[in-house]
């Protein structure tokens, strides 16, 4: 069902993702020309000419449970600027908000403990777990679509 995810997502954003090396890039959040790259972080999903499905997103906050829960998963975040690679079936809406969970956290402080480590993350925290729901929505409606089919298929 995962190939079936990337054709899907191909064809939702049809006119509107890039390829580089291959590979399509999908713009999932919703940033705009005035949006910093130091006050947001860039979401992607990056479509591999195998229709692997992999979630980006750039210039994230790195808590150690944000760290746990992509690593968890098979995925990586990479040092510096960090950025997230975490593979995604169609399955993993509730993943998905788990990390936009963990990212609201991100900037909860919690008395007696230090405050968050960027200042950035009061913007780019609570946006970034709105987009990561929505795309948990894209996923729900994918698979309602695709047992609408194979409903269609067993009648």
């Amino acid at each position: 069902m995962n190939d079936n995810l990337g054709k899907y997502l191909i064809d939702l954003h049809k006119g509107t993702g890039a390829c580089m090396h291959g590979d399509t890039y999908i713009r999932i959040d919703d940033r705009h020309d005035h949006f910093t790259k130091r006050t947001f972080c860039n979401i992607y999903v990056r479509i591999t000419p195998d229709f692997r499905v992999v979630l980006a997103v750039y210039s994230s906050p790195n808590t150690p449970e944000i760290i746990r829960l992509v690593e968890i998963h098979g995925g990586t975040i990479t040092a510096g600027d960090p950025r997230i690679d975490l593979p995604v079936a169609a399955t993993d809406a509730l993943l998905l908000r788990e990390l936009a969970e963990a990212f609201r956290r991100a900037i909860q402080v919690v008395p007696g403990q230090p405050p968050y480590k960027d200042i950035t993350w009061m913007s780019k925290c609570p946006r970034a777990a709105r987009n990561l729901d929505d795309f948990a929505r894209v996923l729900d409606d994918f698979c309602r679509s695709q047992a609408q089919v194979a409903e269609g298929k067993q009648s």
